[in-house]
């Protein structure tokens, strides 16, 4: 009569349990050693303010505001000698010669 150890039979049946406990002793330890990487502090108004964008573009869908808006906004940005990046108070006149609140 062999030995136990000497059959395949046993390891084959200790194999997955075994396995089972080194992958989560892994997931131990990265849990452990990495950080948890909370997205941003304020993502309960950010996802606020993505579903005011989400309903602002449903609007302009439904009332037929297409994209060329954005040509028109370039065209106003340039007649007006902006800067290719506009500070917060020129970006606000921009709005409002446009007609459209500012979303800040």
């Amino acid at each position: 009569m062999t030995p136990w150890y000497r059959e395949p039979w046993p390891w084959l049946l200790m194999a997955p349990p075994a396995a089972a406990v080194l992958a989560g002793l892994a997931t131990i330890w990265i849990a452990v050693a990495s950080a948890d990487g909370l997205v941003a502090e304020d993502y309960y108004k950010q996802g606020l303010a993505l579903n005011k964008v989400i309903a602002r573009e449903e609007r302009a869908a439904a009332l037929g505001i297409a994209i060329h808006m954005i040509d028109e906004l370039l065209q106003l940005i340039e007649a007006h000698n902006f800067q290719s990046s506009l500070s917060c108070s020129q970006a606000t006149t921009v709005f409002k010669i446009l007609g459209i609140a500012p979303f800040w």
